[in-house]
């Protein structure tokens, strides 16, 4: 008969002086042994103040971390100063996690917390921390099924590259040394027996993209974004291309055509007349008249054509040239059809009036 394996039974930690690696061990004996509900409970037993047990009752999501290093403590053990020290400062973040969860955000608004100019980035990057935990914890909870993204976290957040370096070596020393020693010690085995080997390989993967991609967000080079030289008017009509007259009248001073919503263009030697509207106003690109909304060529025959120029160049107000085939004889009109909105200027045509 075979014989049955000794196998030492782990109870709960009590008045134990713990290092990092029995609080490894024990993390993932408490989740294994007791569900969510059990952790709140274990966070609730450790808190004094009603305020902050009042936050804690009313958040949908709690750090399960943080609520076995609570049971830890209530058991009397002895831990490392920095994790009692991450413990109190969660506590302290929890009506600001609280706010975030109402929200839906990850990130609160200038509106709803300004930090002191000083400790913006370190608050952005304690946010971030905060976040990637509980992306960890998920991502062990879901057994390698649920993942996050690099690139995103450095978003959300707006981190530096000095934070975004530091947070890849924080996956590297917590997480991924201790499961790729999980492959060769027992012990650490031990701490991670709820994971089969293909999920602790398919979570090790995960975690190293995630490095990879903050590897990469922290030596990437921030480009300098282009400043857009401003153009004065001169600069913006110097390539258009018009003639000084036509039909005895000059052209009118082509820096008016910047901003200006309605401008006559007529050639003498085509004898063509046409009519430019623009709703935004005029502007240019290098020889081209941009923002055209439509042109129309307004066709004269005879000497009409020229008493059609004269009245143009004569007239102070548009809106009695909307009415000029009532003041000179104009045969017809047609819609020209417009590329992208654009005119191309030329030196056959002068540009005789503008509004």
């Amino acid at each position: 008969m075979r014989k049955r394996k000794n196998v030492a039974v782990v109870r709960e930690p009590e008045s134990q002086v713990m290092d990092e690696f029995k609080l490894c061990h024990f993390y993932n004996w408490y989740r294994v042994n007791y569900s969510e509900k059990d952790a709140k409970e274990f966070l609730l037993q450790y808190v004094t103040e009603e305020k902050t047990k009042t936050i804690i009752r009313k958040l949908s999501y709690i750090k399960l971390t943080y609520c076995w290093l609570a049971r830890i403590l209530t058991n009397n053990n002895q831990i490392p100063e920095k994790f009692e020290s991450d413990l109190q400062k969660y506590l302290n973040s929890l009506e600001n996690e609280l706010r975030i969860q109402k929200s839906y955000k990850l990130k609160l608004t200038e509106a709803e917390f300004i930090p002191p100019p000083d400790r913006k980035s370190e608050r952005d990057f304690d946010n971030a921390l905060s976040y990637m935990n509980d992306q960890i914890d998920l991502m062990f909870d879901s057994k390698g099924k649920h993942t996050f993204s690099g690139d995103a976290l450095v978003t959300m957040f707006n981190l530096t590259k000095k934070h975004t370096k530091q947070l890849s070596e924080i996956i590297q020393s917590e997480h991924i040394h201790w499961l790729e020693l999980a492959k060769e010690e027992e012990d650490v085995q031990e701490a991670y027996s709820f994971l089969t080997a293909r999920q602790q390989k398919k979570i090790i993967n995960h975690m190293k993209d995630i490095c990879d991609s903050l590897d990469a967000a922290s030596e990437r080079k921030e480009r300098k974004e282009r400043k857009k030289k401003l153009r004065t008017p001169e600069e913006k009509v110097s390539k258009l291309k018009f003639k000084n007259k036509a039909f005895e009248c000059s052209s009118i001073d082509l820096t008016k055509i910047i901003g200006a919503k309605l401008l006559f263009v007529v050639s003498d030697d085509k004898r063509a007349l046409y009519q430019l509207t623009s709703d935004r106003g005029f502007n240019t690109r290098s020889s081209f008249i941009t923002n055209v909304d439509t042109a129309t060529r307004i066709i004269s025959y005879g000497k009409g054509l020229e008493s059609c120029v004269s009245h143009i160049c004569a007239t102070t107000n548009a809106r009695t040239l909307k009415k000029l085939d009532k003041d000179v004889h104009v045969s017809r009109k047609e819609e020209v059809e417009l590329k992208n909105n654009e005119y191309r200027s030329t030196d056959k045509f002068c540009a005789i009036k503008v509004f």
